[in-house]
Formats: structure tokens, C-alpha cells, sequence
């Protein structure tokens, strides 16, 4: 993922250290714990045979591009639509994260934790839903973006990046109709 200007920040206290001249300063690791939402894609057929399109898509499923920062099963949820979608609970490491490229949207979809804020990777072709989704968050600056650029490794590609402090509690979703959400909702931060 690309960086974005800082929020705020990064709390200087937590950079200084009491340790003896000489020792590093020891920063504390703070992981970021939110559930994401995507549509559910996944169908059974004939009671055991299940279809995943987006595993077909992507070439591996969710679990397997995810699993360096999933924080336990991927679970189905039903939205107050009524439309089905998968929740993916997923634990950030400080300046970790994970993304995959999506080819039919021409970019990538990827979720990093820089300096306690998470950074949201989206295709640029969905960015305009993002900023409608975080209007308000932008302009309170408690949320950054989009910064636009080429899609490491896919020259065709197009990525905006998005910074959001987010807090525990904090839930923001770009509604899809019947085909669910795209969403973020922060369980400790």
C-alpha cells in the first residue's frame, strides 16, 4: 500500500523512551482489530458443492489472500437489507497489512494499519463511492484521501488510498443494494 500523509501525529510520547541512553525507543505495537464486509458471493449448489465467482476471480479465496491478518473464520451476516454478506475479522499488525488485485476493477483492495491509522486500498473505479462514504470523516479530518496511483506491478491499474482514525465502535459501509455492503467496522483500535 502507498503512504499517506499522516492524520496527526503518531503520538511523540510513544516514540520517546525512559530507557538508558543508547537503547532504541521501544514503541508499543498497536494492533488494530475491525471486521470488514463484502458481499457473499459464495453459493451451494445441491446442498455440499459451493461456488465462490470471487475465489474463480481472484484465484485464491478469501481466507488464503487474507491470511496474514485474519483474525479468525470468515462468517456469513445477514444486513438489514436482507442481503447476505461476508464478515472477515482481521487483526493489523503496526505497519502491516495485506491486499490483492482485483483485474476486473482494474486495481487493488487492500487494508493496512500505519502509525494506528488504517489505511483502505480500493480501486480507483469505486473511489468516488468511498469519498461519499467518508464525506463527513474527511471533512472533520479525521479521514484522508483519495490519493491516486498506478497500481504496483499493473500498469493498467489505479488505486486510491484512503487514511481513517478510527476508533472502537466506528462502522462506515458503501451500501450495494441487493448485493450487500462493502464496510468497516472497528472493534478495538
Amino acid at each position: 500500500m502507498g503512504q499517506l500523509v499522516p492524520l496527526g501525529s503518531a503520538s511523540a510520547a510513544s516514540e520517546s523512551s525512559s530507557e538508558g541512553e543508547g537503547s532504541p525507543p521501544q514503541k508499543p505495537n498497536r494492533v488494530m482489530r475491525l471486521t470488514v464486509t463484502l458481499p457473499n458471493t459464495r453459493v451451494s449448489m445441491l446442498g455440499r458443492v459451493i461456488v465462490d465467482p470471487l475465489k474463480a476471480l481472484l484465484g485464491q479465496s478469501l481466507e488464503e489472500l487474507l491470511s496474514t491478518i485474519l483474525d479468525g473464520p470468515i462468517q456469513e451476516r445477514t444486513t438489514p437489507s436482507g442481503a447476505k454478506v461476508l464478515a472477515i475479522p482481521l487483526a493489523i499488525d503496526e505497519d502491516d497489512g495485506a491486499g490483492f488485485w482485483i483485474g476486473m476493477l482494474k486495481g487493488d483492495l487492500g487494508f493496512s494499519n500505519e502509525a494506528g491509522h488504517l489505511v483502505v486500498t480500493v480501486p480507483n473505479s469505486v473511489a468516488a463511492h468511498v469519498s461519499a462514504a467518508l464525506a463527513a470523516d474527511i471533512a472533520s479530518g479525521n479521514a484522508v484521501g483519495p490519493r491516486i496511483y498506478t497500481s504496483p506491478g499493473h500498469a493498467d491499474g489505479l488505486n486510491a488510498d484512503y487514511g481513517i482514525r478510527v476508533h472502537a465502535g466506528m462502522r462506515r459501509s458503501v451500501q450495494l443494494g441487493t448485493f450487500g455492503e462493502l464496510g468497516i467496522e472497528a472493534t478495538s483500535v
